[in-house]
C-alpha cells in the first residue's frame, strides 16, 4: 500500500508542475494494447489520465503503466467514465514525456463502448 501511495504522489507532483516540454507526439511504430485494471483516474495537462495494472511480475509486484486518454469532454461526448476499479482496453503510442514513459491512447474501450482519440498516423 505505502508503494502504491508513493506512486500516486509522485504522479500528482509530476502533474503539479508546469510543463517544461511540449506535448508528446503519437508514433505509429510503438502501437501496443494493453488489458488491465485502472488503478487511479486523474486530469493533467494532457486531460484524462489513468494509472493502469500492466501485468503481474513473477515476484507478483504490479507493473504500473501511466496512460495519457485526452479531454474529458471528449471521453464524455463518446460516452465514457473512467474511475478506479475500471477494466479497460487501451491503443496507444509508448513514448517518453518530461522524461517518463508513458502510452498516449490512440482508442480506449469500456465495457463494449470504443471511443476513439485521435487518429491514427
Amino acid at each position: 500500500m505505502w508503494k502504491y501511495f508513493a506512486a500516486l504522489m509522485a504522479v500528482t507532483l509530476f502533474f503539479a508542475l508546469p510543463s517544461v516540454a511540449a506535448a508528446p507526439s503519437y508514433d505509429r511504430s510503438t502501437e501496443i494494447t494493453l488489458s488491465g485494471s485502472v488503478l487511479y483516474a486523474g486530469e493533467g495537462p494532457l486531460g484524462v489520465y489513468v494509472i493502469m495494472k500492466d501485468r503481474l511480475e513473477a515476484n507478483g509486484q504490479v507493473n504500473e503503466v501511466m496512460v495519457h486518454l485526452a479531454p474529458r469532454q471528449v471521453l464524455s461526448e463518446g460516452g465514457l467514465e473512467i474511475v478506479a476499479g475500471d477494466k479497460i482496453r487501451v491503443i496507444g503510442s509508448r513514448t517518453n514525456w518530461n522524461g517518463s514513459e508513458i502510452i498516449l491512447a490512440r482508442e480506449v474501450s469500456k465495457q463494449g463502448v470504443t471511443v476513439a482519440l485521435r487518429e491514427r498516423k
